[in-house]
């Protein structure tokens, strides 16, 4: 997203994935998030969760993403900084 995602009008991306984490929060007036990856125990946060795909690279290659669920994540309950310590991953 942060490479190709501009030019089709897409917002930064933020992750809490290894470095990425340390670029910080989103914005406060973000009240949706993309959530890949995370098992539904993880979002708690979330005061609306829904499942919209599984990542499928369509060429049988078993990878770290390969199955994993897409989240729609809206209206979390507390503030992004607050949130954000418990969404680093580092793997």
């Amino acid at each position: 997203m942060e490479r190709f995602g501009p030019a089709d009008g897409l917002p930064p991306a933020y992750s809490g994935h290894d470095s990425f984490w340390y670029w910080g929060p989103p914005p406060g007036t973000a009240t949706t998030a993309v959530a890949v990856g995370f098992e539904k125990s993880r979002l708690g946060f979330c005061g609306s969760l829904r499942q919209v795909a599984s990542l499928n690279n369509h060429v049988g290659v078993d990878d770290d993403e390969q199955g994993e669920p897409v989240w729609i994540c809206a209206q979390p309950s507390g503030s992004w900084p607050a949130i954000w310590p418990s969404l680093r991953y580092l793997g």
